[in-house]
């Protein structure tokens, strides 16, 4: 087998146009991979951190699956009036825009989110017993 059969093969582009695309839509999903990547494993760790490994099992069944069905219920709709270019950025900004709000506003004011002890306590009525 020659050299050029297997590069048909591995790599079968050809052309300065088919290689720019190539490359363009290379990263594109390289670095979706990787903020994927950074966001998950920091959700994981902030969430055992925090919550404890307990609460991951209760906000998978609670929050990311009613999430997901609501966000196919939406992208269905919205698939069959927008183009397949601004459903993409319509499906994307809302994640950006969220991480960025949560690495920004979020995350360093969790103190001053967060209730503390004995506001929750005073909310709810409960004792010194609990």
């Amino acid at each position: 087998m020659s050299l050029a059969k297997v590069r048909d093969a591995v790599f079968p582009i050809y052309g300065k146009d088919e290689m720019n695309l190539f490359l363009l839509l290379g990263s594109l999903k390289f670095f979706i991979i990787f903020i994927l990547t950074l966001t998950r494993d920091t959700k994981d760790t902030l969430v055992v951190t925090q919550c404890g490994a307990e609460a991951i099992a209760f906000l998978k069944v609670y929050g990311v699956l009613p999430a997901a069905t609501a966000f196919i219920a939406a992208f269905a709709q919205a698939s069959s009036v927008y183009s397949r270019q601004k459903l993409f950025y319509i499906t994307c900004i809302p994640f950006f825009t969220f991480f960025l709000l949560f690495d920004l506003l979020l995350y360093p004011n969790i103190d001053k989110i967060e209730p503390s002890l004995s506001t929750v306590q005073a909310f709810i009525g409960g004792g010194e017993g609990g």
